[in-house]
C-alpha cells in the first residue's frame, strides 16, 4: 500500500512549489524569502496527515516529515540564491535605503532598458516612465535625497533619473555633483526614441548640463567649473564631451601644459592647441598630413577630421592653403570621398567664411 503511493509526496511538493512561484513573482526579495520560510513551516502538515491517517504509519509519517523538509531545504538553497542575486529587484538593505519614497510613480522601472534622453517621441509613444519618475522625484524628494540617489544608487540608470530631477530642482547642486562624479565612466545604453547607443554616465550628465545651459539655468561660473573638471579629469580622453570642450576652450596660458599632456593620449587636444598659434603645432599638422599622404586615408579617419578641425581653428590663409593642398593630394586616392566628408563635417561644426570656397572646390559628390 505504501509503495503504491510513494509518488504522492513528490506530486504535492511540485504542485505547492509551482503555486508558490506564481505567488512570489512580483514580490520583493524579502517577501519572497518570507514566503519560502512559511512554505517550509506548512509543508509538514499534509505529509504527516497522509502517512498518519491514510496509511496508519506513525513511524513513516515522522520520516515523511523529515524527508520532505530536508528535500525542500535542499531546493531552497539555489532558489534563494537566485532570488537574492536577481538584478531586477532590490536585494539588500542598502538597496532599500537607496530607493525613492514609496509612491507608485516613484517605483523603479523594472525592465531591461536604456536611459531615455527625450520625454516622448520616435519609438517612445507615450511619456517615458523614466521621465514620469524624474518628475515625481522633483516634486517629492528633497535636494539631499536627490543627491544621495544620483550619486550612490547602484543602478546607473536610476542615478541618471535622479540626476535629471536634481537638475530641475537645483542646477547648482547638479553642477557640483557633475564635477564630483566626472570620472564615472559606467557605460549605459541611451535612446532618443529613434536610435540607441552606449554612453558613459559622465557624458550623459555633461550633455544634460552643458548643451541645455540656458534652458536649465546653469550659471556661467558653474559651466566654467564643469569644463575645468573635465579638462583635468583622469578620464578626459575617454569622454565624448571633451571633443566639444576642445572646440570652445579659450587659449588660456594655464591650460597649455595640460593640453600638451593630454595630446600624448588624446589627439583631439590638437584642436585646442592650435589656438595658441605655436610653430610646433603647425609642424605637427604637417607631419601628420605627410604621413597620411603615404598611407590610406581610411586608416586615419579620425585623425584626418581632427587635423581639419585644427586647421579651421587657425582661420588664416596658411591653414586655407594647407587644407587645399591636402584635399588636392587626397583626391588622387581611392578613399578621397571620406576625407572630403571629414572637411565638410569639420567646417559645418565650426563655420568660417574663409574656407567656404573650398566647399565648392571639393564638393561631397562629384
Amino acid at each position: 500500500m505504501v509503495a503504491r503511493y510513494w509518488y504522492v509526496p513528490i506530486v504535492l511538493v511540485v504542485l505547492l512549489m509551482l503555486t508558490l512561484i506564481v505567488l512570489i513573482t512580483n514580490q520583493s526579495a524579502y517577501q519572497r524569502i518570507t514566503l519560502w520560510l512559511l512554505f517550509i513551516a506548512l509543508i509538514s502538515l499534509p505529509f504527516s496527515w497522509i502517512w498518519l491517517f491514510i496509511f496508519k504509519e506513525r513511524r513513516k509519517a515522522l520520516l515523511s516529515i523529515i524527508w520532505s523538509i530536508a528535500s525542500i531545504c535542499i531546493l531552497l538553497i539555489p532558489l534563494s540564491i537566485a532570488i537574492i542575486s536577481d538584478p531586477r529587484v532590490p536585494n539588500s538593505l542598502s538597496d532599500e535605503k537607496n530607493q525613492p519614497p514609496k509612491s507608485e510613480a516613484m517605483q523603479a522601472v523594472r525592465e531591461n532598458r536604456s536611459f531615455h534622453t527625450i520625454r516622448k517621441g520616435g519609438t517612445i509613444k507615450e511619456v517615458s516612465p523614466q521621465w514620469i519618475k524624474s518628475d515625481s522625484l522633483y516634486a517629492h524628494a528633497s535636494v539631499a535625497e536627490l543627491i544621495q540617489l544620483a550619486s550612490k544608487h547602484k543602478d546607473a540608470i536610476e542615478r541618471l533619473i535622479a540626476f535629471r530631477a536634481l537638475l530641475m530642482k537645483d542646477p547648482h547642486e547638479a553642477a557640483n555633483l557633475t564635477i564630483s562624479e566626472v570620472d564615472d565612466i559606467t557605460l549605459v545604453g541611451t535612446s532618443d526614441g529613434i536610435c540607441g547607443m552606449e554612453e558613459y554616465v559622465s557624458d550623459i550628465r555633461l550633455n544634460m548640463m552643458q548643451y541645455n545651459r540656458e534652458r536649465r539655468k546653469i550659471s556661467i561660473d558653474d559651466s566654467v567649473r564643469i569644463d575645468s573638471a573635465v579638462l583635468y579629469s583622469v578620464n578626459s580622453s575617454k569622454l565624448n564631451y571633451t571633443h566639444e570642450l576642445y572646440q570652445k576652450l579659450q587659449a588660456k596660458p594655464e591650460y597649455e601644459n595640460r593640453l600638451r599632456q593630454l595630446y600624448k593620449q588624446d589627439k583631439r587636444a590638437l584642436i585646442a592647441l592650435t589656438k595658441y598659434h605655436k610653430e610646433q603645432d603647425k609642424q605637427e599638422i604637417i607631419r601628420i598630413l605627410s604621413k597620411i599622404e603615404h598611407d590610406r586615408v581610411g586608416d586615419y579617419r579620425d585623425t584626418v577630421r581632427i587635423v581639419f578641425e585644427a586647421l579651421i581653428n587657425y582661420n588664416t590663409r596658411w591653414s586655407y592653403n594647407v587644407i587645399d593642398q591636402a584635399l588636392s593630394t587626397m583626391k588622387k586616392k581611392r578613399d578621397y570621398s571620406s576625407a572630403c566628408w571629414d572637411f565638410h563635417f569639420a567646417l559645418e561644426h565650426n563655420p568660417h567664411s574663409l574656407f567656404e570656397p573650398l566647399l565648392k572646390k571639393y564638393p561631397l559628390h562629384e
